[in-house]
């Protein structure tokens, strides 16, 4: 998990929603907050939202995608407080991963992680990363595990585990293989850590499947790799 700073102009597309719900966004009865959730299949919205991130799952830090697709790296727009007594607002959205779950396929709930494992929940303010600090109540390990760090572990662990499941084995084996390359590096004194920081942080620009537009892309599990390098 990494820190996801929000744009301060919210897509068009929901300040148009707004304008014209106007009546029903400070007290939005269950039809509205439907009609809202309606929003997130807004293509323009899921890009700016994967821009905003790096196009990394803004709890994982796995690559995901708005390309269509039965796979699990396809986003999911994300409510971070829950839609039902949550605000209808951009600053409350975020992409996620699709967390283990496919078209097609029943997954066991040992393997759903990220929104497919959070639903209705609200996570501690500590772990929304939009909000800054974020990362500091977490550390990876060497074998992939993460935890929790800070005064409220206790809670932040079970929220960690129960909410978010990112010590899914499939997780845990996929930030392993990143870390123990990171480590190779260092070990055989290819890169320093102060080389691999720069390298996790740097924004790359690829062209948009249309090839017009360019969108801004962080290596995967870049929060993983740059927490891990940050922590003694």
């Amino acid at each position: 998990m990494m820190h996801f700073p929000k744009s301060t102009n919210e897509p068009e597309s929901i300040t148009r929603w707004k304008s014209e719900n106007d009546a029903f966004v400070e007290d939005p009865d269950r039809s509205t907050r439907g009609k809202f959730e309606k929003l997130k299949r807004d293509t323009d919205l899921q890009k700016i939202l994967l821009n905003e991130q790096g196009h990394l799952c803004a709890y994982c830090n796995r690559a995901i995608s708005d390309v269509s697709s039965s796979d699990e790296s396809y986003l999911v727009v994300d409510h971070l407080l829950p839609l039902k007594d949550g605000p209808l607002d951009y600053h409350n959205l975020v992409a996620s991963c699709k967390g283990g779950a496919v078209l097609g396929q029943s997954i066991p709930p040992a393997n759903k992680h990220c929104d497919a494992k959070k639903k209705n929940n609200t996570l501690h303010i500590d772990l929304r990363p939009t909000l800054p600090g974020c990362e500091k109540v977490l550390r990876f390990e060497d074998d992939g595990h993460v935890v929790a760090v800070g005064k409220d572990r206790k809670l932040l662990k079970q929220q960690i585990n129960d909410f978010l499941n990112l010590n899914e084995a499939g997780l845990v084996m996929k930030r392993e293989a990143v870390l123990r390359e990171v480590i190779d590096q260092i070990a055989k004194a290819q890169v320093s850590k102060d080389e691999l920081i720069e390298d996790y942080l740097a924004i790359e620009s690829r062209l948009s499947e249309n090839g017009t537009q360019p969108s801004r892309h962080l290596r995967a599990f870049a929060g993983v790799v740059l927490n891990y390098l940050r922590n003694p």
